[in-house]
């Protein structure tokens, strides 16, 4: 499992908000955050694919061989934990299915193992 330590700091943080525009402070919690997926991946021997920032969100689907799950959270201003607390996830037909399966949610802490689970009920 990878440590999120680097994530810890964003925690008790408020991401600053420039309105129309996504501040630097979004944009470096952003980089931050797909860093840490990017070693998650490499863990686990998945692929990060279509990482993707919107205004003060972000999504991005998880390859494993031929399976995809898409992941995404809130907008940080107004649902400032569920970065952490809150993480939608779903079962995708390819890197471009945001509609997929039915809504799962986990928090940072039970992250991997949310989708390691996944990846082997989509085996099934």
């Amino acid at each position: 499992m990878v440590n999120y330590y680097t994530l810890s700091p964003w925690k008790n943080k408020g991401i600053e908000d420039m309105g129309a525009y996504a501040s630097e402070d979004f944009k470096k919690f952003a980089r931050t955050y797909r860093n840490y997926l990017k070693r998650v991946c490499k863990t686990h021997e998945w692929e990060l694919v279509n990482f993707s920032t919107g205004h003060y969100y972000c999504s991005w689907f998880i390859k494993n061989g031929e399976k995809y799950i898409y992941c995404s959270f809130s907008d940080v201003r107004y649902f400032s934990k569920n970065w952490y607390n809150s993480i939608l996830y779903r079962t995708a037909t390819s890197d471009h299915d945001y509609t997929g399966g039915c809504n799962c949610y986990t928090d940072l802490q039970n992250f991997e193992n949310a989708l390691e689970r996944m990846f082997k009920r989509m085996e099934n």
